[in-house]
């Protein structure tokens, strides 16, 4: 899905994230391989920060209901596959407090950033 992205690049799909999360060793490290060093943009202790290939992940935190929270806590990310009610979609991402990824359901209202990829 192109979507918000410029032509030539696209939103990720799950299984693209998922992909992304097993070549970095697993949701149990991912996420501190892809989390910028040090605390600019993550709160302390960002766990295990390494941006080992260069992703830079922000704890950008989201937007909901008219209001901006958790930022430098969570630097999650819009996936392009609609979750189970259709009013939800899957993101994925991780915390200041850990090294690993989740993925997850949110409402499509909720503020995520939007990571795209060249096609």
């Amino acid at each position: 899905i192109q979507g918000v992205c410029p032509p030539g690049w696209h939103m990720p799909k799950t299984s693209e994230t998922t992909t992304l999360t097993t070549f970095l060793g697993g949701v149990g490290v991912s996420g501190g391989k892809m989390k910028e060093t040090g605390q600019v943009h993550w709160n302390s202790p960002n766990s295990s920060a390494a941006n080992t290939y260069g992703y830079t992940a922000l704890g950008s935190g989201y937007a909901y209901s008219g209001s901006f929270s958790s930022l430098k806590t969570y630097g999650h990310n819009w996936n392009a596959t609609t979750g189970t009610t259709g009013n939800d979609a899957w993101y994925f991402g991780s915390g200041y407090n850990t090294s690993g990824t989740l993925t997850q359901q949110a409402l499509k209202t909720t503020g995520y950033p939007v990571r795209c990829l060249r096609d």
